[in-house]
């Protein structure tokens, strides 16, 4: 019983160290910080290391949220 205390305990102790870490390397390679998050709470040093060899992100808007206003203006036409 103790060992899966143990095992429990580290595992955990894993999830909160790396799972911000890994958010802080996703944001400084322009990728989801939730992505990273998620990586480094599910396989802690591993999801950290995988995250830091990934191709760096646009972390551009999506077109479509970002030209709304105009979208609009094109269909009244108003331009």
């Amino acid at each position: 019983m103790i060992y899966w205390t143990l095992f429990l305990g580290i595992a955990l102790i894993s999830a909160l160290v790396f799972g911000p870490m890994g958010s802080q390397i996703a944001e400084d390679r322009q990728r989801s910080p939730v992505e990273g998050l998620m990586l480094g709470l599910i396989f802690g040093p591993f999801g950290a290391i995988a995250e830091t060899f990934l191709p760096k992100g646009s972390m551009r808007p999506i077109p479509s949220q970002t030209h709304l206003p105009e979208a609009w203006e094109q269909a009244d036409g108003s331009r």
